[in-house]
């Protein structure tokens, strides 16, 4: 659904109940060949990435996910997200995995790269 929201077919209002919804388009499986998003984009120290199912996306909204993924902790950002969203409707799986860059090197990984 979110294909077709971007293509126009869709509106946004109607994608959350649309029938397609749960279709996949892209999975990874048996096939030899898979068709496979890529981005490119640089990271930065202190960045954070979700990597989260729909049963977590479809749940919450931006300003909560800012606001979870600015946690100190990283399990306890992911572990928040998860807990919200059953609160919403716990009747999707719900998976969350929160990864920091970190804000500064090592001095042991520093020294490595200056050899």
């Amino acid at each position: 659904v979110q294909e077709l929201t971007e293509k126009g077919v869709v509106s946004p209002e109607k994608a959350a109940s649309s029938p397609y919804s749960h279709v996949l388009t892209r999975a990874l499986g048996k096939a030899e060949l898979v068709a496979v998003d890529t981005l490119v984009f640089e990271i930065l120290p202190g960045d954070r990435f979700l990597i989260c199912c729909d049963g977590l996306s479809s749940k919450a909204n931006p300003k909560e996910l800012e606001r979870s993924l600015s946690l100190a902790q990283l399990d306890v950002s992911a572990e928040k997200l998860v807990n919200e969203a059953k609160v919403r409707d716990g009747s999707d799986n719900i998976t969350a995995v929160v990864v920091g860059v970190a804000e500064q090197v090592p001095a042991a990984v520093q020294a490595r790269s200056q050899e």
